[in-house]
């Protein structure tokens, strides 16, 4: 390895030890190095070998911080995963680690968000574009036909009383 890339080389061993990055990412910044090929897989391979990148341990964090905190459903995380060239069966393993009820609470959560928004629209207006929302959020299709008519059922149970 060269002098530039040792020195790069602890550039994105310190930069991968404060915060998980995939391995996509950490060659796209080699590569805005201007360095030679054979050096970036050089560089990257080190870091593999010393565990400062790992696909499955970023997959895991990533799709987890994303539901967490951006609310966003399998589908949407899965297609940002695969953006960042994350093996399918990488990815499985990490929307399979997810914990179901607190996916469906979230799911949940985000319904009733949207659902209070719309209480002005007829009732199929407000579904239709309930369900437009949770899709776009990256949620399943079945999950959020159950959601809805729970709420649905609910508003109608609170419309008799």
């Amino acid at each position: 390895m060269t002098e530039s890339g040792k020195k790069q080389y602890k550039a994105m061993a310190a930069l991968c030890s404060k915060t998980e990055y995939a391995m996509f990412d950490i060659r796209q910044k080699l590569k805005g190095q201007k360095l030679e090929d054979d050096e970036i897989e050089d560089i990257m391979n080190e870091l593999v070998l010393n565990r400062f990148l790992d696909d499955e341990r970023y997959s895991l964090a990533y799709a987890n911080d994303k539901l967490k905190f951006n609310h966003w459903g399998k589908y949407k995380i899965q297609q940002a995963l695969l953006q960042k060239y994350i093996s399918e069966s990488t990815i499985k393993k990490s929307l399979d680690a997810l914990q179901k009820e607190g996916y469906e609470k979230i799911a949940l959560h985000e319904a009733n968000k949207k659902w209070k928004t719309l209480y002005k629209l007829e009732p199929e207006v407000q579904t239709q574009k309930t369900i437009q929302y949770l899709l776009s959020k990256g949620f399943e299709y079945e999950m959020l036909i159950k959601i809805v008519k729970q709420m649905v059922k609910h508003d109608i149970e609170q419309a008799e009383n």
